[in-house]
């Protein structure tokens, strides 16, 4: 039997050798597994770092958007507003123009409307005082013309 034995433990030495590589070889698997695994990792938590970094500059740029389209908002209702403001006074100071306009144009034609009134009352006097200086002509006129036809007084002759 102990040739038997021998060949058993000599197989049981090769099942050893045998087992003991298969073991090593596994290990190493496992090994390479865990590096490929922890370099997928590695690769992933790059990954989410960079979605993360690439995520938070997006939202950066977003944020600088934002507040430059709200800057450009102000400055064109700050712009909106003064030139209503703008249109308003002008309006306004048009407004004055043509009251004082009216208000000149108003005193010019109550000025004139004297003077007409005055003009017209002057020719009146005027026409009055030629009428009585015509009528007192005819008077005059016919007194003489009345005296020329009236018989005259014969002189007595003696």
């Amino acid at each position: 039997m102990p040739a038997k034995t021998a060949a058993l433990d000599e197989e049981a030495a090769l099942a050893e050798v045998d087992l003991r590589t298969h073991v090593r070889d596994l290990q190493r698997a496992l090994a390479a597994q865990r590096e490929s695994l922890d370099a997928l990792v590695e690769a992933r938590e790059r990954d989410r770092q960079e979605a993360a970094a690439a995520s938070a500059q997006e939202t950066t740029q977003l944020k600088s958007t934002i507040t430059a389209l709200r800057e450009a908002l102000a400055v064109m209702q700050a712009e909106k507003d003064r030139a209503v403001q703008q249109a308003l006074a002008a309006g306004a100071q048009e407004i004055t123009q043509l009251k004082a306009t009216v208000s000149a144009l108003r005193d010019a034609l109550e000025a004139a409307r004297h003077e007409h009134e005055q003009a017209l009352q002057a020719a009146a006097r005027e026409q009055q005082d030629e009428n009585r200086h015509l009528l007192q002509t005819v008077v005059m006129l016919r007194e003489q013309l009345d005296l020329a036809r009236a018989p005259q007084p014969r002189a007595l002759s003696a």
